[in-house]
């Protein structure tokens, strides 16, 4: 008798084979399906070449990682992410992004599949347009946010022009009463100070209360006669003003602008840099161990950049830590998120990087803030507009932070602007200084023309 006997669990075994290919395909047709009217859809294979060695064990691994999860199933890259974390078979990822297409399709696919932010400005659309420009549903999104912010931007620029004819108007009008306008006081006035109180004081008065309530002139000696009639224009124009705040806030400052604590916040803007380079070099060559350090012997300039940039990233979190900005637990994980970086999580990780700085930085914004004398003290910005691109490009958002004028050094408050002279009467409105009068008479304007604010 020749007949061949089967045992269950080889029939087993080949039904759960020949489920397997099923699944595959039907996989494989979703993302044809995802990427139709795109160039990526030609790119996705017919079917995976299950005679490779290798790839019919790591798709049966990787079949666990989307039998059971919807999300997964239509988006593969997903769930390569979630098995890369997985020691025992993250070494397995790199043949199943290879056979169903390689990592920029799968990207391509899982970015199809993404939703659709809800963008708080021009700018964060348009960045987001950069960022997925192979995307046409993405694409055909951030043009029609471009498109309503535009008609915003035309209507907040008329409110602005009739703000500003008030602000003048305020300085054409204002007393010249050494004490000021009373009647023009507020407890709770708009932007957290009285405008019109202060531009109805004589013009040397005012350079002096305007730099007392915004922490960059200590608080004079209100035991004076001379003092104690500053401290109570001080107090008319910024109600919420506190002298005994003015000592530890002007020590907290120069330590956040020049002292140690800046080294730390300067190495934490570097770090984003740094983590741009990856996020830009990221590759297949250049992350999977052992093949990473061939390419980079072979002089694959993108391999060579993403290591150097993460030895920086790792040097420069060091210093951090060293200024007190960055606690020790802190650095191990930050650290642990770099060392374990894969061609599959690289590009997301090292934005997600990114936005723990931003938030770091933006607990030291939170008590420069805390400890100002007043609400009317310009702070400090601890983002420099370099650092704020860089991270921008990463994550397609706007910093938390906020971001100073200058391109690479932080302390630079974010809206400085040109020195008003002195002796000009300062027009504000809702806090923002919108132009000042010179003494012949002299209107200037400070409000920007064009563009989005």
């Amino acid at each position: 008798d020749s007949t061949v006997q089967i045992s269950n669990s080889m029939r087993q075994s080949f039904a759960n084979q020949a489920a397997n290919h099923d699944q595959t395909d039907q996989r494989l047709a979703i993302m044809r399906s995802n990427l139709k009217g795109t160039p990526f859809a030609a790119q996705v294979p017919t079917q995976v070449e299950w005679d490779t060695p290798g790839v019919q064990t790591a798709m049966s691994k990787f079949n666990q990682y989307v039998s059971n999860d919807i999300d997964s199933s239509a988006d593969p890259y997903r769930a390569l992410q979630i098995m890369a974390a997985n020691p025992t078979d993250r070494k397995y990822v790199a043949t199943v992004m290879q056979a169903l297409g390689g990592h920029d399709l799968l990207l391509a696919n899982h970015n199809a599949l993404a939703p659709i932010p809800e963008f708080k400005n021009v700018n964060e659309a348009i960045a987001f347009k950069v960022a997925h420009s192979d995307n046409p549903r993405m694409v055909q999104a951030a043009n029609t946010a471009v498109t309503a912010f535009n008609k915003q931007d035309a209507q907040q620029k008329l409110i602005d022009a009739q703000a500003e004819a008030q602000g003048k108007a305020n300085v054409e009008n204002a007393g010249g009463n050494g004490a000021g306008n009373s009647s023009l006081i507020s407890g709770n006035p708009a932007g957290g100070v009285n405008t019109g109180y202060l531009l109805s004081l004589p013009a040397d008065q005012q350079q002096h209360v305007r730099a007392i309530a915004e922490g960059r002139e200590a608080a004079p000696n209100a035991r004076t006669k001379q003092g104690e009639a500053q401290m109570i224009m001080v107090e008319n124009y910024a109600p919420d003003y506190d002298a005994t705040k003015y000592p530890a806030y002007e020590a907290m400052r120069k330590d956040f602008v020049s002292g140690k604590t800046s080294q730390g916040l300067q190495a934490l803007n570097t770090t984003l840099s740094h983590l741009d380079t990856i996020y830009s070099n990221a590759s297949y060559l250049g992350t999977i161990p052992g093949v990473a350090g061939i390419a980079r012997t072979s002089g694959n300039n993108a391999a060579i950049s993403l290591h150097t940039a993460q030895s920086a990233v790792t040097d420069e979190l060091g210093r951090a830590y060293h200024a007190g900005v960055v606690s020790q637990e802190e650095r191990k994980e930050w650290q642990s998120q770099v060392d374990g970086w894969t061609p599959v999580n690289v590009k997301e990780s090292a934005a997600s990087l990114a936005r723990l700085l931003d938030g770091k930085l933006s607990s030291y914004q939170l008590q420069l803030q805390n400890g100002s004398p007043s609400g009317a003290v310009q702070l400090p910005a601890l983002m420099s507009t370099q650092a704020a691109e860089h991270y921008k490009h990463m994550t397609g958002e706007a910093p938390t932070t906020s971001v100073g004028a200058s391109p690479s050094a932080i302390g630079v408050p974010a809206q400085s602007g040109p020195p008003i002279p002195a002796g000009a009467q300062i027009a504000r409105v809702s806090g923002k200084v919108v132009g000042y009068k010179l003494p012949n008479g002299t209107y200037v304007s400070l409000t920007p023309v064009g563009g989005n604010q």
